[in-house]
């Protein structure tokens, strides 16, 4: 699990595939939950952040403020189809 302090930028990405070629899903939604409980949902085309950099690969730049654990995870719907989830650790800091 990646650790990094508060007021990073913490980059998360996903890449989408139908047969081994990469391909954009219908919707794209990243939902990110900090340690307090809170969610927080992007997407895609909504959400001028969440960026597409090429066909099948989106990433979402967030800063996270409070620490603990933070838990992610990437949706697509039809034609590329897939979920994925992880989590990264941000940090006490000192000051």
């Amino acid at each position: 699990m990646n650790s990094y302090y508060p007021g990073n930028s913490i980059r998360l990405s996903a890449n989408y595939k139908v047969a081994n070629a990469d391909a954009d899903p219908g919707t794209v939604t990243l939902k990110v939950k900090g340690p307090l409980g809170t969610a927080e949902t992007f997407v895609y085309l909504t959400d001028v952040a969440l960026i597409k950099d090429s066909v099948g690969d989106f990433h979402y730049d967030y800063t996270a403020t409070t620490a603990g654990i933070y838990h992610y995870r990437w949706e697509g719907t039809a034609p590329a189809k897939g979920a994925e989830e992880n989590s990264f650790t941000v940090l006490e800091s000192e000051f």
